[in-house]
């Protein structure tokens, strides 16, 4: 029996001979399918969950998880809140400038 903890968790290699576990995405769902491209063109794999509804015949969520260069991920909601903040710090650094 599989038993499903709501996580998505990647190994990666510690260059001892040991692995390190990385949990990239959390939810409460059953996954369908993983799928690893680079969507972004950088060289670093993404990864794109699927997962179901409350019932089989549910239409497929997903979840998409930009690789970082550390070896980490961020999913597509936290890329997308730092570029809003770097933007709002940027207008905010202008308007300061404008001001003085």
């Amino acid at each position: 029996m599989v038993k499903y903890t709501g996580f998505i968790s990647t190994l990666i290699g510690a260059g001892v001979g040991t692995l390190l576990t990385l949990t990239i995405a959390s939810y409460n769902a059953v996954p369908r399918r993983v799928y690893l491209r680079d969507l972004t063109e950088d060289g670093i794999q993404d990864v794109i969950i699927t997962y179901g509804g409350p019932t089989a015949r549910s239409p497929d969520k997903r979840a998409v998880f930009i690789g970082q260069s550390e070896g980490d991920f961020k999913s597509l909601e936290e890329l997308q809140q730092e570029q809003q903040n770097q933007l709002n710090n940027k207008a905010e650094a202008l308007l300061k400038d404008l001001s003085d």
